[in-house]
């Protein structure tokens, strides 16, 4: 018996319209209709029932520094050079012939030393007109009086008139101020004879000689030096931050000549200002009994701040201004508090600050900018120290990359 093929007959209502017979689907299709619609489904569930939860906000991180103590260090270096304490260049107050020269160069000198004499002809032969002059009016004066006496004697019995006596009296009064001009020129003729004698005004070297038998001497022009190189003198300057170390506890100098330090005692602090710097000369005494110094060498003058207690200090980018008033950001746990300050000196890469800091407190010194009173942190870890490294991307002046720069290169708070 044949077999018999299965034909799909159409449902009655599908009659009269065109019949399309279902597509046979594989397992695997089916299997991944199963596998969307089962993924959708928890999708939609988990939409549904997730708890409505905010995102906690990220704390900023920070970099700190402990306030460390800075005790009394160098101020600025001064290089001057080492000058006799006292030098005298001796010139004559009159011009002349120069007749002798007595000393050289290096000579050792006293008081009153005979150094150069200038042809004195002129000059003593002043003082000889001088005296005979005054010797023969002396004279006349004398005669005059003799007579004046004289005459006023008969003139008191009758003998001489009144007219007689007044031409005396008029004439010694004529004589006697000729004296006294005669007297002046011989002060005048002394004094112009001493000035031929140039003498060392006080003990020293001579280190200077310019003057040669024979030569013009012109009034004023220096012939011979006369130097004290024992002490030598360094004089320099000091600014107001100094002088006010000074005042607050007194300086100290360390005074090095080449690789040599040598002694040095504060002579004077001026107490006028130079007028156009601002700045205070200073006058150091470098005794030099063995001559060993010579002037004219540099010394390196180290100043110091003596006797002075520590004071607080931090790194520059830990200053923050609000305004013009400085402050730093202390960090207590993990949050910060602004602390005012008053900034002092630069003490190599720190700054001095007075204010509530006690030492080994860590302060903020470098984060954001934005930072302010209360804000919480996270104190970033850094293998480096934060008072000798910068811990985040630096700038040539040395403030982290992206932070606003207040004076000296601080942080300036908006």
């Amino acid at each position: 018996m044949p077999a018999r093929t299965a034909t799909a007959v159409p449902f009655a209502s599908d009659r009269g319209r065109d019949y399309k017979a279902p597509v046979a689907r594989s397992p695997r299709q089916v299997g991944r209709e199963v596998l969307l619609r089962l993924v959708l489904a928890l999708a939609v569930f988990g939409c549904q029932s997730a708890p409505d939860t905010s995102i906690e906000p990220t704390r900023p991180h920070v970099y700190v520094a402990e306030v460390r103590a800075v005790s009394a260090s160098p101020l600025p270096v001064h290089l001057v050079p080492l000058e006799a304490s006292r030098r005298s260049e001796v010139a004559p107050r009159i011009g002349g012939t120069i007749r002798d020269v007595l000393v050289e160069e290096e000579d050792r000198v006293r008081k009153g030393d005979l150094l150069v004499q200038l042809d004195a002809t002129d000059a003593r032969g002043g003082v000889l007109a001088a005296r005979g002059s005054e010797a023969q009016l002396r004279a006349r004066i004398a005669d005059t009086e003799r007579e004046l006496a004289r005459t006023r004697d008969l003139a008191g019995r009758g003998m001489e008139s009144a007219r007689q006596v007044e031409r005396l009296e008029t004439e010694l009064s004529t004589l006697r101020a000729q004296l006294r001009e005669v007297r002046g020129n011989l002060l005048r003729a002394r004094d112009k004879s001493a000035a031929t004698v140039l003498s060392a005004p006080f003990d020293g070297v001579v280190t200077r000689v310019d003057a040669e038998v024979g030569e013009y001497a012109a009034p004023g022009t220096p012939l011979v030096t006369v130097s004290v190189l024992d002490p030598l003198a360094l004089e320099f300057t000091l600014t107001e931050d100094e002088v006010a170390h000074h005042e607050r506890g007194g300086l100290s100098f360390e005074v090095r000549v080449g690789d040599r330090s040598v002694p040095a005692k504060l002579a004077w602090i001026s107490s006028e200002a130079d007028p156009g710097t601002s700045a205070f000369p200073v006058r150091l005494e470098v005794p030099n009994a063995d001559g060993a110094l010579r002037a004219g060498r540099s010394a390196r003058v180290a100043v110091r701040a003596a006797d002075l207690p520590p004071e607080p200090a931090v790194p520059p980018t830990a200053l923050r201004y609000r305004g013009d008033r400085p402050y730093v950001l202390v960090v207590d746990g993990d949050v910060v508090h602004a602390v005012p300050v008053e900034v002092g000196e630069e003490r190599g890469d720190l700054v001095t600050v007075r204010g509530q800091l006690p030492v080994g407190t860590k302060v903020v010194a470098a984060g954001p900018t934005n930072l302010a009173d209360g804000d919480a942190v996270v104190v970033a870890e850094s293998h480096a120290s934060p008072e000798t490294s910068a811990p985040a991307t630096v700038q040539a002046d040395g403030a982290p990359e992206g932070v606003p720069q207040g004076p000296k290169g601080t942080n300036t708070a908006p």
